[in-house]
């Protein structure tokens, strides 16, 4: 069986912004300031693998300087 690398960009997209919703939840009930950058570093880390999987298919200053 054979990794295909586009699903795994979204299977690493779809887990990390799941993992930042459920974190920011608990930062947001709990007031917890630091889960809260942890919630905003994992949104920031599933947009940059999106990105990162749609190169070639978006503009190259998109995909790489946002």
């Amino acid at each position: 069986m054979n990794a295909d690398i586009p699903t795994m960009f979204l299977m690493i997209v779809t887990a990390s912004a799941t993992l930042a919703i459920a974190v920011g939840s608990v930062a947001y009930r709990r007031n917890r300031d630091g889960l809260l950058f942890w919630a905003i570093a994992l949104a920031l880390y599933s947009v940059a693998c999106a990105l990162f999987g749609l190169r070639g298919q978006i503009n190259d200053f998109v995909s790489i300087v946002v």
